[in-house]
């Protein structure tokens, strides 16, 4: 579930966000690794994936995390769902 973010003096490092990564209009999930300041006082995040040791893919402006994940649910298949390799039932 995700939840808009309204205030982005809240988010921490180690959240997740749905985000719109600078440079390129790229949109992902992404997890803060570290929060940073402009010399003109505006904050950015470096976002990336959750590998060990963390890879930073980007950063992003508070106008580009648009929501952040609250809960994740498990998923599960239909019992009629054939996926295409036919390994599924």
């Amino acid at each position: 579930m995700w939840e808009p973010v309204t205030d982005h003096h809240l988010l921490v490092v180690g959240e997740v966000v749905f985000c719109e990564v600078q440079e390129g209009n790229r949109f992902y999930a992404h997890m803060i690794h570290k929060i940073g300041y402009w010399k003109d006082g505006s904050r950015y995040w470096l976002i990336g994936n959750m590998a060990d040791p963390p890879i930073i893919n980007g950063w992003c402006a508070a106008k580009h995390i648009y929501g952040r994940l609250m809960e994740v649910s498990p998923v599960q298949p239909a019992d009629d769902v054939v996926l295409s390799t036919g390994l599924f039932h």
